[in-house]
Parts: C-alpha cells; sequence; structure tokens
C-alpha cells in the first residue's frame, strides 16, 4: 500500500491496527525519542517501524516533536507521523485492546446515535482515556449535545482509577480530571483531590488572578473544599450557581438566599400555596410578623383540587403551625389520618372522637362489629380495615387487651368462616399495622383466631404463617421450628415467631433460644446439607439483629465456598467492626481493598477498624486514600461520614457530613438526607443558629414534597411536618437568647405549648434551657407535660410507651427521677430487650450521675436492637460525656 497516497487518517489506522493486537517488533531496547523522531525517515522499514512504535508508547510527550514532523520536508515521515498524532490524540496506545480500537473506528464512521453506543461501551470497558479524547476532538454542535450526559463524570472516573493504583497515580488522576469539561462537578472534584493531596492551598494562590466565569467557577470549588463557605458563596454566585452559593450560605447558618431560591425536585408538582410557605418561612426567620391574607391564602388553598392537592396544602398548615384550622381540615378529609395524629400527640379523647367514638363511653365492640360487616362486601372501599387497623392499634397500644378481644376475636373467627381470602388479608393488614410498622399492630386477638381457624390443617397454618410473616420463605421456616422443638403445638410455635420477629415482647428468651437451637441443629449436619439452614439464618440477619449471628452464618457461608467472596468479606469485616474485633476486621477489610483497591467505602472500614485497634498511622493513610477516591461525590461522602458514625466517632462523621453537604453539585437528592445528620450534629454541639437554619430548610423540603401522603403515613407526615416547626422555632429562639431575652422567651413559650411539643422539648431542649439558666421556664413547661403524661397514664395503666414517654420528659428534664424509674421498671418488665426502653432508663442513671449504669443499659439498648445512629450517639455520649446540667 503506497502510505504517501492514503485518502483518509483511518485507511492509516486501518493498516497499522496490526500494532494495537501485539505485532511483534524488534529490536528490544526502544529507542530515544529523538533517534526515533529522525528513524522515521530511515532507508530500513523495520527502523522505522520501531521507531513509530516506540514514538506512540510515549502518547501524549512526543507530540511536539511528531507536529515538527509533519511540518518537514519528508513526506513519508509526515504521513506516519500523522498517523501517530490521530492514534494518541484518540487515547489509542500500543497496548490498546483490539475491541477498544475497533469501538474508537466506530465511533469515527459513525452517525449521531451510534457515536452514543460506542460510548456508553466504551465506559462499560472502562476505557475513559478514549472517551475523552474523542469528545474533546468531536466539533459537530447536535453530537457534543447528545454526548454531553454521557460523557459528564467519566474524567472522575477514569481519575480514580489511577488513585486505585499503589502507589496512586496523582499525576495521572489530575491529567484526566484536566480534559474533563470546565462544569461544577469536575472541578469540585478536582478541588477534593487538591484537599487530599495538600496542594489546595497552592491552587488558590494560582486562582486568585484568573478572570472571568471559570475562575469564579474554579475558586468557588477550592473555597468550598477549604471550608470557607461564605467566600465560595460569593464565588457561587459570580460563576452562576445560585443553588450552591444559598446551599453554603445555609450551611453557614443563614437559610434565607436558599429559602428564596430553593424549589421542588423537576418532576414534582408541588403545593400551590407553595410560595406563600415561602414567604412565611422567610418572614419567620427574620422575624417579621405573619400576612393574615397569607394565612388564608394558605388556609383557602386547603379546599381546592382534589384530594390529594388538598393534602399537599393541608401540610403547609402544620409547617406554618396553623393548628387550629389544620386539625379541623384533617379531620374532614381523612378521619382515619386524623385519629393516627391525635392519637400521636397524646390526645386520646380527639382520636376517639375522629373515629367516631364517644370519649366518656367509647363502644369499641359496636364499631369494629360494623366495619367487618362491610369488609366482604363488593362495594367495599378498602377504608373498613383501614378503620379496624386504627381501632386494633390504639387498643392493643393501650394495653386494653379485653376490649382488644371483645371487639375482634369473635368476627375475626366469623370472617374466617364466611370468606377466607378476605380473612387472610385482613390479617395480613392487622398484623402489619397501617404503615407496616412493628409496634403499630394488632396481634392478639390475629393469633387466637388463626388457632380457631386452623385448628388441626397444616394446609391452613402455612397459609396463615404466609400472611403474617414478611419472609422470602415462611413456608421452610415454620416447618424448621417444628423440628428445632418438637415439644411445642402450632399455637406455641406461631408465638415463638412472633418474637423472634419482633411482633411480641421477648420476655422469655424466645430469640436466643432460636439461636441455639438452630445453630446446634446446623453444626449437626453433614457439611453437604447445611447451606439451606444457613441460608434461612442469613434471611432472617435483619430480624434478628444479632451480631454474633451475623458473623456466624458468614463464616459457615465462607467454609461452605471456595476462594474469596467479596460481597461476604464485606459482610464479615462490618460484623467484626460491630463485634469491636477491630484487629480482625482490619485484617479483612485490607483484604477487601486488595481486591478491589478503588472504593472509598472500604478505605474507610478499613481505616476505622485500624484506628480503633490502635494503629492510627495506617488509619490516617486509608482515610486519606478515602477521601481522594470520593473527590467530592456526595453519595460517597455520605457513606463513609454513616460508617464513621455507627462506630461512635461523631466529630469526625461530622466533618464528612459536612464537606458530602457542600460539595455535593451531583446527587443532590442527598441533601435531604444530609440535613436530618447535620440537625442533630448541631444540636449535639449546642450550634442553635445551625440547627435553627436545617431544620428551616428540612421544613421547605416537606412543603415542597409532591405528594400529599397524609393517607400512606398521616402519623409522621402532619406531625413530622409539625415537630420540624417546634424544632425551627426553639433553636431559632435560644439562638436568639443573647440578643432579645423577651422575644426568645415569648417564642419558647409558643412552641413548648404546642401538641407534640413533649418529644421536641425532652430530645433537644431541656437541658438547653437549664444550662442557660431558664429554669423557672423550664419547671413550668415540665410539670405541664409531666401532669399530662400521668394524667395518661393513669387512664391506661398498661401502655407502655406511655411510661416509657414520661421517664424520658422526666430524665431528660432532670426532675421526678424516682418516680419516672418506677415507670420504667414496669415497662421493661413486660419489654426486657426494648432498645428505647432500656436507653431512656440509661438517660435517666446518667442524669442522676450514674455513668457506669448508664452505659451498662445504654449497651444493652444497642445490643437489642437495630444499629440506629441515635443511640450510638446516646452511648458515646454517656461514656465520654459531661453530666447534664442540673
Amino acid at each position: 500500500m503506497n502510505l504517501k497516497k492514503a485518502s483518509t487518517h483511518w485507511s492509516i489506522a486501518l493498516a497499522t491496527a496490526s500494532l494495537a493486537v501485539g505485532a511483534p517488533v524488534t529490536p528490544k531496547e526502544p529507542l530515544a525519542m529523538p533517534d526515533a523522531v529522525v528513524a522515521l525517515s530511515d532507508e530500513s522499514y523495520a527502523v522505522r517501524e520501531k521507531a513509530s512504535h516506540d514514538l506512540w508508547a510515549q502518547g501524549d510527550k512526543a507530540l511536539p516533536e511528531l507536529r515538527k514532523v509533519v511540518e518537514g520536508k519528508d513526506p513519508e515521515a509526515a504521513v506516519r507521523a500523522r498517523e501517530l498524532i490521530r492514534k494518541i490524540e484518540l487515547g489509542i496506545l500500543p497496548d490498546s485492546s483490539p475491541k477498544i480500537v475497533a469501538l474508537v473506528m466506530r465511533y469515527d464512521r459513525g452517525g449521531v446515535e451510534e457515536k452514543r453506543g460506542v460510548i456508553n461501551e466504551l465506559k462499560r470497558e472502562r476505557a475513559f482515556r478514549q472517551i475523552l479524547k474523542l469528545y474533546a476532538l468531536e466539533k459537530n454542535e447536535e453530537t457534543l449535545g447528545m454526548l454531553e450526559e454521557s460523557v459528564r463524570g467519566v474524567a472522575v472516573d477514569a481519575a480514580r482509577d489511577c488513585l486505585a493504583s499503589e502507589p496512586p497515580d496523582m499525576a495521572g488522576a489530575f491529567a484526566f480530571l484536566d480534559m474533563a469539561r470546565p462544569e461544577a462537578s469536575e472541578l469540585m472534584a478536582k478541588a477534593a483531590l487538591h484537599r487530599a493531596n495538600g496542594s489546595l492551598d497552592e491552587e488558590l494562590k494560582k486562582a486568585e488572578h484568573l478572570e472571568g466565569e471559570p475562575g469564579h467557577l474554579w475558586r468557588y470549588a477550592l473555597l468550598t473544599c477549604a471550608g470557607r463557605f461564605p467566600e465560595a458563596a460569593a464565588e457561587a454566585d459570580k460563576a452562576g450557581q445560585d443553588q450552591a452559593s444559598a446551599r453554603l450560605l445555609l450551611l453557614s447558618g443563614d437559610p434565607l438566599p436558599w429559602l428564596n431560591v430553593a424549589g421542588p425536585s423537576p418532576q414534582v408538582v408541588p403545593a400551590a400555596g407553595l410560595q406563600a410557605y415561602r414567604e412565611f418561612a422567610i418572614n419567620t426567620w427574620e422575624g417579621k410578623p405573619i400576612p393574615a391574607e397569607l394565612t388564608r391564602t394558605l388556609r383557602r388553598q386547603t379546599r381546592g383540587g382534589d384530594e390529594e392537592d388538598q393534602a399537599k396544602e393541608l401540610r403547609l398548615l402544620f409547617l406554618t403551625g396553623d393548628l387550629g384550622e389544620a386539625e379541623k381540615r384533617l379531620t374532614e378529609l381523612d378521619h382515619c389520618a386524623a385519629f393516627y395524629y391525635f392519637e400521636a400527640t397524646e390526645r386520646v379523647e380527639d382520636a376517639l372522637k375522629a373515629l367516631g367514638l364517644d370519649p366518656a363511653k367509647p363502644d369499641y365492640k359496636a364499631l369494629a362489629a360494623k366495619r367487618f360487616r362491610t369488609i366482604p362486601d363488593d362495594d367495599s372501599e378498602g377504608t373498613e380495615v383501614g378503620e379496624l387497623a386504627a381501632l386494633g392499634y390504639f387498643l392493643e397500644h393501650r394495653g386494653l387487651l379485653k376490649e382488644l378481644d371483645d371487639a375482634f376475636l369473635g368476627p375475626l373467627v366469623e370472617l374466617s368462616r364466611a370468606d377466607q381470602e378476605s380473612y387472610l388479608s385482613t390479617i395480613n393488614r392487622l398484623f402489619h399495622g397501617p404503615f407496616t410498622r412493628v409496634g403499630l399492630a394488632t396481634i392478639q386477638p390475629v393469633l387466637k383466631s388463626i388457632a380457631q381457624f386452623a385448628g388441626d390443617d397444616e394446609v391452613r397454618w402455612g397459609m396463615a404463617v404466609a400472611n403474617l410473616f414478611d419472609f422470602e420463605d415462611p413456608d421452610r421456616l415454620w416447618n424448621w421450628t417444628a423440628t428445632l422443638d418438637p415439644k411445642l403445638d402450632r399455637s406455641e410455635r406461631l408465638e415463638w415467631l412472633c418474637r423472634i420477629f419482633g411482633f411480641l415482647p421477648d420476655v422469655d428468651g424466645s430469640r436466643d433460644r432460636f439461636l441455639d437451637l438452630a445453630w446446634k441443629a446446623i453444626d449437626k449436619e453433614e457439611a453437604g446439607a447445611r447451606r439451606p439452614m444457613i441460608e434461612i439464618m442469613a434471611a432472617l440477619d435483619d430480624l434478628l439483629q444479632d451480631r454474633g449471628n451475623t458473623l456466624r452464618w458468614i463464616e459457615a457461608l465462607e467454609q461452605s465456598d471456595k476462594g474469596d467472596n467479596i460481597f461476604i468479606l464485606r459482610q464479615k469485616g462490618r460484623a467484626l467492626a460491630s463485634l469491636e474485633r477491630w484487629k480482625d476486621g482490619a485484617a479483612v477489610w485490607l483484604r477487601v481493598i486488595e481486591m478491589s483497591p478503588g472504593e472509598a467505602l472500604d478505605r474507610m472500614m478499613a481505616a476505622i477498624c485500624l484506628r480503633n485497634a490502635g494503629e492510627v498511622e495506617a488509619a490516617d493513610r486509608q482515610e486519606k486514600r478515602a477521601e481522594m477516591l470520593s473527590m467530592g461525590e456526595v453519595q460517597m461522602q455520605f457513606a463513609c461520614a454513616e460508617e464513621v458514625a455507627v462506630a461512635g466517632d461523631f466529630e469526625r462523621a461530622g466533618r464528612w457530613w459536612m464537606r458530602a453537604a457542600a460539595e455535593c453539585t451531583r446527587g443532590t437528592a442527598f441533601f435531604q438526607d444530609l440535613l436530618t445528620r447535620l440537625i442533630d450534629q448541631a444540636q449535639a454541639t449546642g450550634d442553635w443558629r445551625r440547627m435553627a437554619a436545617f431544620s428551616e430548610a428540612q421544613a421547605f423540603y416537606q412543603a415542597a414534597a409532591g405528594n400529599g401522603s397524609y393517607r400512606i403515613q398521616p402519623t409522621f407526615a402532619m406531625s413530622t411536618a409539625l415537630q420540624s416547626r417546634i424544632d425551627a422555632g426553639m433553636a431559632l429562639a435560644l439562638s436568639r437568647l443573647g440578643q432579645n431575652r423577651d422575644a426568645s422567651l415569648k417564642e419558647i413559650a409558643r412552641w413548648s405549648a404546642m401538641p407534640y411539643a413533649e418529644n421536641a422539648m425532652a430530645d433537644h431542649f431541656f437541658a438547653p434551657m437549664r444550662a442557660a439558666g431558664l429554669t423557672k421556664q423550664h419547671d413550668e413547661i415540665f410539670e405541664r407535660m409531666w401532669t399530662n403524661v400521668t394524667n395518661r397514664i393513669k387512664q391506661f395503666p398498661e401502655c407502655e410507651n406511655s411510661r416509657n414517654s414520661g421517664a424520658w420528659l422526666a430524665s431528660r428534664a432532670n426532675r421526678r427521677l424516682d418516680e419516672a424509674e418506677g415507670l420504667l421498671k414496669k415497662a421493661l418488665e413486660t419489654s426486657p430487650r426494648q432498645a428505647a426502653y432500656l436507653d431512656t432508663m440509661a438517660e435517666l442513671q446518667f442524669a442522676r450521675g450514674d455513668r457506669k449504669k448508664a452505659v451498662e443499659y445504654s449497651t444493652r439498648s444497642i445490643e437489642g436492637g437495630a444499629l440506629d445512629l441515635q443511640l450510638i450517639r446516646q452511648h458515646k455520649r454517656f461514656t465520654d460525656g459531661p453530666f447534664p446540667p442540673k
């Protein structure tokens, strides 16, 4: 082939593609670049080929010399140089796979859609250099617009691959990031890498005199990663990043810019009154009166549109604290939803009225009979079972077990005989409660009715079990319980399952007995027959919440599998960490890193274990690698922060949460979850201005939500909205005590008088009120709330939750501790493993100044339930924190 007459550069690429697929080249030693350039004109074909290969291997470094050859006098050398330039520009190097070469060639020949497909295939091949080169060389505007989304993030992925090497290839990582389009996400990644690399200050100096929008954008990223939020916000604003600017000011404690620019997600249709709510939130923060017309507008909106529209508007009334109108409308819209709201705020009389009962003489049996009668009817709208679930939850929750049996058992048995399908669907709904939440369920009459429904019919028992337990293979578990303890009859086995699953209190160690018998049965089996039983224990893991069991099934699977399974190794590493076997955990996580070195979270888990094992320098190295690999991506930073918090290091977790919130340029949906963490962190450190700002932002997110949701989770939709408003109002009042004490005291009095304020005051505000010297106001608020809760306990003496609420209120107020202990002891007698009750007892002992007992109860609360950051934070406080003020 006459290369001098080749018509296109791709004919040259085709002719020389053999170099990309491993054609042998001699001699062995590469030529130095000057010699290789000269050799392009050598008379020997082999020498010219060798020179071409050696220059090609130099990559970008060879481009300046090759461009000189193109301009030179030797036409054949110029052709060879052009060919090499093109391949290097496209990212095709001697070690590129034939598949990647073919894809690059397809790209050059293809149309717009073909090019998109090639880019996606190249991403799967992790051919990041080729993607970036192709994108940089693309001249067609239509193609550029189409590829923009596909190419976004590729430079960061490529840089992350460089950082996964040992040692990390920092130069390569920065080179890839320099190839990216100058967008906020890529610049933030580069700035975050400079911070991890220790070169952030140097880059800030370099960026001081950069002009125009690119300069502002780059300084915004650098200043954000430096933690200089107000300055970063100013640069973001100049770069046209108004949302980022407002978010940074919010993180500094000023929510006003964010409240002005924040809006709903693009796919969400918000409440019509959202703009009016925005005005309310801004006026509230500024301390201005709320215009009467604004209130009228928000009330008026709840009466227009369909049911979902009205529910969205209704939430705004709760978020503004306009409770008179809000509660009235909620009752009109859905009396069942109103019941849950009133019951959650301990207003039992109003809750019973919402269900149509006379609070003075509630006829529970008549109401249940009326609702049961309509269940099998074809004309039923499904609301009857919802009301039965509400009534059943109330009676069981309040300890009215005789009334519960009288109202439910007979009708359930009758329904099982009349309509088996309706019966099974009804017990499912009752058993799982209104929101499929343990603790809001109707249990006792369901179990008794099943005994009569199933009798000696094993098929019916299996049907009932399948409808009660949300488990992958309930039949297998049900049958296994019969072999684990043959002495139990079917009713006893069903109750055993309920205690294992947490539907009934574990008063007799049922869960521990199950674990003991199950593992003894597994150990007796031949090795080949153990796997199905081990899989049951693995499937039960989330329900059992036993870390020893977690490690046991993982190690059992390891024994049956050949070779390392990275998924199992990660599970094992977490289990070892949860058991505080830090050295063993570190060894597992370092093995995971050997197998997959590019995951930030794996590096952070190794750092956590190493730090707690006393290997601080090694921990710092792994955490630094985690920071490098995260590169400002909110999901990774958030995940790292969560694991650090689980290990009890909330100060370190707080830094990672704040970074994630400040640096997120993509994945902003995570920001709402981050706000919850930032609120807790601000409260724990007494940063009331930030807590108020974050709570105000969280309330706005609720206002901008796209669904009405009072039917879905009424207890949490409306009462959570109210709690957000109380939290924001109380925190703001505390933050301004030094500026205007009288106004702050009025606000404290106002918000503490709201329904649901008992939770907020106990959780967040009693201790800081005492610390600020507001003892008189504190004691008045506490005594009023204490009277309310003790009156409720007298009305429903078997209600465990009310007893715990009273004890929590007293322990957090550091008042009436002896009376509180009496209330709590009775609750713990019937629910000795209940994590919330154990945490309350720990708080009570801590208020007395008994750190040892506080830590003991707190340890039991953590061991007895799911990993809960609030319980872990409490444990850390009991272990290391100061005793609460008197």
